[in-house]
Parts: C-alpha cells; structure tokens; sequence
C-alpha cells in the first residue's frame, strides 16, 4: 500500500476516533452548547450595535449584551417561572374546596343539561355534577401543578448542576460573540462545497432558527399576555398560572382559545356575565388575529417551510429534545430541506441529449 495513502486512512481513523470522544465529552452538555447558539443568533445583532457603540471593544460588548439578555429575557422569565408555581400551588388548594358553592346559575344549567341528557339514549348515564366538574378540572390542572411544582424541585436538588451548566452557558456566550465571524468562516473552510453553496446553508438554518424564536415563542408569548390582559380586566384569579398556560397551548395548534373560552364559559355561569362574555369575543376576535397580524413580519422569505413540515418536525423535536426541541425538530428540517434543493441544483445527474450523463 502506498505510504501517503496509509497516511491518509490513519489521520481519517484518528480524526473518527477524536470526533467520538469530542461528543462523549460533550454530550452531557450538548443542550446548554446548543441552547448558547441559539443565543447568539438572536442577539448577534445587539453585540453589534454595542460594538459600534463601544468602538470595536468586543470585551465591553460582549459584557453588555450579556447583561441585556440577562435584564431582558432571563430574570423576568424566572420571575414568572416563580409566582406561576406559587399560584399553581393555590389553585390546587383550592380545588379541594366546593368551586360553585350555591350558585344559582350553576345549578339550574346543570338542571337543564341533566334534563336534555336525560332525553337522549343512555343519556341518564352521563349526568353532570359539580363534583364531576371539579374532578375534570382537577385532572387538567393537577398534572400541569405537579409538572411546574416537580421542575421546582428539580432545580433547587441539583442546584450544582445547574450551577455548572450556568456557567459554561456563559463562556459559550463570551466566547461565541467576538468569535461568530470567525467560526462561520472556519466552516467554509473546512466545508469542500463552494463558499456561495456554505453561505446558503448558513442563511437558510439562521433565518428558520430566528424564525422559530419570533414566529413561534414570540407570538406565543404575545397571544399569551393578550389572554392574560383580558383575564385580568375579568377580574380572574391565579392570572400568571393561565397567562403560561394560554402560552403553552399558544404555541401547539389548539391555540390560547382553549384557556380562555372554557374560563368565559366558567364566568358565565358563575354569574359574571360581561366579564365571560368579554373574554369568549376577546380570545376569538382578538387573540385569533394575533398570529396572523405578527406572523407575516416576524417570520422571513428564507426559512418558509410547509405548515404541515413545520408541525411534524416541531413535534418531532419536542419528543426527541424536549420543550427545545420545538425550535431544534424544525431547524433541523430546513437543513434537509436546504440538501436537497442544493442536490437538485448542483449535483443531480441531468440527461443529456446526446444520452450522456453530466
């Protein structure tokens, strides 16, 4: 065997085996490197007002983007993070205690669902009863409780993981920042495709990546704290448990309607009439409108994807990666897409005329 070619099958054995243990190594922490990408992506724009601001000083930029991030996004997310479980918590306790006490409304609709239900065959098997509401609300709650209640938990017994996972997130940040024009060129480089093919698959993975956090988390938040706005001015309790949960559901398919219109429902028969009224027009006219108005802005030409790629792969990525892996499943979907557009244009073996193959 010929010496270079032995040279050549022992750098790529060795360049294997480092790639093996670079992610043995790694994969603990894999999410947090992951998560710190996801990061600078999303604020790469800030670090270069700062650098601007700053005149070049990347040490003071980096510094000031992290503290913005930290002001902006982290601390008021484990604020509400930390009353949502208290009032969760509430909500709980008191779902031990008769909800609808003797209201009239409550008892004479459900006089006249029983009645009409009672007319139906079999029928009769299905009566309703304050306590088979409360234990249906029960279900839905509890679980949510126990989940918010048991990452508490979590978080305060392994205190020192996260301690470790905290700080590594914040050199990835400091290192990352002065350095993205230097790793996306190490990638063209080390790439053997054209720098033209490298920078495609550079735009199309950043533009669904920050499409994703815009178009997804933003508008989420947005029809959430919409939600939240017209609960509060109906006068319902335990308001940051609702506002995460109409978040929750605003980012799957369902949609905040399906807090809301129950909540309406719940008012109306309490006897709050206006207030379930206001929240029932206000989640279907306002709310609703909320993706539609905000979607076509947030969310640029470059990282359109089918609706239907769009959910699978979100879904995908959220059984594979956890709550994440809404924005990694679809990330990693606009990357096949993008190989396969570049397949067709670049490297598809085309019938010629003559019968020959190019």
């Amino acid at each position: 065997m010929n010496a270079n070619v032995q040279n050549r099958s022992f750098f790529y054995f060795l360049l294997l085996f480092a790639l093996v243990v670079a992610y043995l190594l790694l994969k603990p922490y894999l999410g947090v490197i992951v998560f710190a990408l996801v990061t600078v992506l999303m604020f790469k724009s800030i670090f270069e007002r700062f650098m601007e601001w700053f005149k070049g000083r990347q040490g003071l930029s980096t510094t000031m983007t992290i503290v913005t991030i930290f002001i902006t996004v982290l601390v008021p997310i484990l604020v509400v993070i930390n009353i949502t479980i208290d009032q969760t918590v509430e909500l709980v306790d008191s779902l031990s205690s008769p909800v609808f006490s003797d209201n009239v409304n409550v008892t004479y609709v459900l006089d006249e669902i029983n009645r009409y239900l009672a007319d139906i065959p079999y029928g009769n098997t299905y009566q309703l009863t304050e306590e088979k509401i409360v234990d249906t609300v029960q279900g839905v709650v509890k679980p949510v409780g126990s989940f918010l209640a048991g990452r508490a938990v979590s978080l305060g017994s392994s205190s020192a993981d996260w301690l470790t996972r905290f700080i590594i997130f914040l050199s990835l940040l400091g290192a990352l920042f002065p350095s993205y024009g230097k790793l996306t060129q190490l990638f063209k480089d080390l790439s053997p495709l054209d720098d033209e093919l490298d920078q495609k698959y550079l735009d199309r993975v950043t533009a669904m990546t920050k499409a994703m956090v815009k178009g997804v988390f933003a508008i989420a938040v947005a029809q959430g704290l919409t939600t939240g706005l017209f609960l509060w001015i109906a006068g319902v309790k335990f308001l940051f448990f609702w506002i995460v949960l109409a978040i929750f559901f605003s980012i799957l398919p369902m949609g905040a309607n399906v807090v809301a219109i129950p909540i309406g429902i719940v008012l109306i028969l309490m006897g709050n009439i206006w207030q379930g009224v206001l929240v029932i027009i206000a989640s279907v006219l306002v709310v609703s409108t909320v993706d539609n108005v905000l979607r076509p802005k947030l969310v640029p030409k470059e990282a359109e994807l089918s609706p239907a790629l769009v959910l699978l792969s979100a879904f995908g990525g959220l059984q594979l990666f956890g709550f994440l892996g809404v924005i990694y499943g679809p990330v990693i979907m606009i990357f096949l897409i993008t190989t396969v557009e570049i397949y067709l244009e670049h490297y598809r073996l085309v019938s010629q005329d003559d019968g020959s193959l190019q």
